[in-house]
């Protein structure tokens, strides 16, 4: 997992590489043995996808930088429940943190994904029964909002040979720090 402290350097990295890109001849050469034509032709083809590919990673590291910190979340059964909490999500890492309610589980680390192409999150709370079951948060992720805010519905993934009702829960979160 990236702790989010190290997504600043990370960064810092690709703006370089895009900085470099800028100059093409220049970052051919320093990437290619000195005289060898062919490489550093195949280097110019690929500038351009070069580019892109950088600039995408630049994209995706400051939106991994944006949900970095705290969230407050809530938490409204639909379906199975009514059930209503309210909460933190704090996320540490590329995607890692705790979720704290106030509903049997308490602060319980989760682990998670996030696909920034797609701004779609998914984040697992693991019941701490050892059954296996998870919470299962899945959503999408606006930064475009202020606060930035999250949104989705949330299964119980129940674990092998454990059963139960199927509750749909929806919930939201948006950006505290």
């Amino acid at each position: 997992m990236i702790d989010c402290s190290q997504l600043q350097s990370i960064l810092d990295e690709w703006q370089q590489e895009r900085q470099a890109l800028n100059a093409p001849e220049t970052y051919c050469q320093d990437q290619c043995d000195p005289g060898d034509v062919e490489c550093i032709k195949e280097c110019l083809r690929s500038i351009p996808e070069r580019r892109q590919a950088a600039d995408q990673a630049i994209a995706d590291t400051k939106n991994e930088m944006m949900l970095c910190g705290t969230w407050n979340l809530v938490v409204q059964g639909v379906v199975e429940t009514n059930d209503h909490y309210e909460g933190s999500l704090i996320l540490m890492g590329i995607l890692g943190g705790t979720i704290n309610l106030p509903d049997g589980l308490g602060n319980t680390p989760i682990s998670g994904s996030y696909a920034p192409g797609q701004g779609t999150i998914q984040l697992l709370r693991p019941f701490s029964d050892g059954s296996g079951s998870v919470q299962n948060y899945q959503g999408s992720v606006n930064f475009s909002t202020s606060p930035a805010s999250m949104q989705g519905q949330m299964r119980i993934d129940y674990g092998p040979g454990t059963v139960g009702i199927d509750p749909v829960y929806d919930w939201s979160a948006q950006k505290q720090s």
